[in-house]
């Protein structure tokens, strides 16, 4: 997290009596500081009301401050510092490494080691220069078990010991554990990111809003002071100085609330993104951030359903889409892939799946109908349903085991499970959308939120994914997916020296029709 010693937090709360004639009259703060300092958009959010200030949980426990808000900072004392500490991209080969500092550096070194102390075993990246945003990207070679690091600039240690976990290797069995949510008001610093990092995931997936600052203009630094307060709410910060995120947005951190491609804040948004978010390969030529991983045998494609969809004012019908062509042809390539791997699909959409015609404003699927009509016939076509189709937007927590998913053109659906863990940090919203259980809400709001804990287990054979919804007191709801891929290829030891590099790519013959070693060449994959 931000360094504490020089960190200063302000506590929001609702007074007594509370005019909202403006935000200053709104608004009382106490700081959790030596000294005042002054807050970020202070005007951008309505402090008056119900339920703040949020004192109690819904255990009805009392609350100690600092919560909910958490930094606000729109600058930082004149002292070199780390401000934000990203680790993204990773594999079982590289990941990299956003050192976000206070003041521009033209030499940061990085130290990379297994011993939590740094006394022994240690790698040292660069020097590199700080960018336009005073952000250093390292690209490191992770152990596959915890990884410690930390900024070194003049010879001298810069911030606290920060951590990550390696990654398993692709395209193998593994047994891992992710979290993932989103929708998290700006500068929260809910008892949620606590109780995640408690789960010990390898990787936090936040896919949409990040933070609220409803961006509306092409301002590339209101960006970066958005990106920075989610850096320095204390827990939230906690979190990510020991797991690695992949993000992807979805309206509000994007640009503005149900916000779409036409948005002036655009240009601004994707730069800003490639300039300060350690991702993994972004392939699109329009600045869009969709992109893919494997971990085992488990395909993660997260979707862009922001910066290429078309005007909010279109009628729903086939031109009216949420992925460009392009964006579209790489999704399909993917879940085509996973097919040919035989690998299970992580599908991260933004938006809800399951929404009838015209829901929440046609912000959500709803609004597009046609095009998860094709989407649903390509699956269906592709015949490969082993898919899990993970939805945000909703502030309300829900989970469908497959029973709703009919939006191909036959209404038979695929029948794919539907995973909803939010909101993180908001208050509540529900949807058109019927599911299995849910949705699930918190009486009261904002600062008791959900996210999601998914465990991969893979014994070679079946692919048993259980998805838990989690608030700070434990799991709310869950559901055990099994998904069983009998003609996965593994190397036997007695032919180690090869490598396989799928099912489809015939090195090795499979003992018998049960069997998961190969242990002679042949042209043939009895799989295939």
């Amino acid at each position: 997290m931000s360094e504490n010693t020089l960190a200063r937090f302000s506590v929001y709360y609702r007074p007594a009596s509370c005019s909202c004639a403006s935000p200053s009259s709104a608004v009382a703060r106490a700081d959790v500081s030596q000294a005042p300092f002054p807050a970020i958009s202070q005007d951008k959010f309505n402090y008056c009301v119900p339920l703040r200030p949020f004192n109690f949980d819904i255990a009805n426990n009392p609350r100690v401050a600092p919560w909910n808000k958490g930094a606000y900072q729109p600058s930082l004392p004149t002292v070199q510092r780390v401000v934000r500490a990203w680790v993204g991209g990773v594999t079982s080969a590289t990941a990299t490494i956003a050192i976000g500092l206070n003041l521009p550096e033209p030499n940061v070194t990085l130290k990379v080691s297994p011993i939590a102390d740094l006394s022994s075993g240690v790698t040292t990246y660069g020097p590199v220069p700080t960018n336009a945003n005073k952000t250093a990207f390292f690209t490191v070679v992770p152990s596959d078990n915890v990884n410690y690091y930390q900024v070194w600039i003049g010879g001298v240690a810069v911030g606290a010991i920060r951590s990550f976990q390696g990654f398993p290797q692709a395209g193998v069995p593994q047994n891992f554990k992710f979290a993932c949510g989103g929708c998290s008001d700006t500068g929260s610093n809910t008892n949620l990111y606590t109780a995640v990092k408690a789960q010990n995931p390898i990787l936090m997936i936040e896919y949409g809003d990040l933070h609220y600052w409803n961006i509306n203009t092409n301002d590339i630094a209101l960006f970066r002071k958005a990106l920075d307060t989610v850096a320095l709410a204390p827990k939230r910060g906690s979190l990510f100085d020991s797991v690695p995120l992949a993000w992807v947005w979805d309206d509000h951190d994007f640009a503005d609330d149900n916000s779409d491609g036409t948005n002036p804040a655009k240009p601004a948004s994707q730069a800003a993104y490639r300039e300060n978010v350690p991702s993994y390969a972004l392939p699109s030529s329009s600045g869009a951030v969709y992109q893919s991983f494997v971990i085992g045998r488990c395909r993660f494609v997260l979707t862009d359903l922001r910066s290429e969809r078309d005007s909010k004012l279109n009628a729903d019908s086939s031109t009216h889409t949420q992925m460009s062509l392009e964006q579209l042809t790489w999704f399909k390539a993917e879940l085509t892939a996973a097919k040919l791997e035989r690998q299970i699909v992580f599908w991260f959409s933004t938006v809800p799946w399951i929404a009838p015609a015209g829901d929440n404003n046609s912000d959500d699927w709803g609004g597009f109908t046609f095009e998860r009509a094709a989407v649903a016939d390509f699956i269906q076509q592709l015949d490969w349903p082993n898919i899990i189709i993970f939805t945000g937007d909703q502030h309300s927590a829900a989970i469908d085991d497959g029973t709703n998913d009919k939006y191909t053109t036959d209404g038979l659906g695929n029948s794919c499970p539907v995973f909803l863990p939010f909101p993180e940090n908001q208050t509540t919203q529900v949807y058109g959308g019927t599911y299995t259980q849910g949705p699930l809400s918190h009486a009261q709001t904002r600062l008791m939120g959900f996210a999601g804990i998914v465990t991969v287990t893979d014994d070679g054979l079946n692919i048993t994914v259980k998805l838990d919804v989690i608030n700070e007191l434990g799991v709310v709801m869950t559901f055990t997916v099994v998904r069983s891929f009998t003609c996965f290829t593994q190397i036997s030891s007695f032919d180690a020296a090869f490598s396989k590099v799928s099912p489809f790519d015939p090195t090795f013959t499979r003992i018998g029709s049960t069997a998961v070693t190969y242990t002679k060449k042949s042209s043939v994959d009895p799989c295939a």
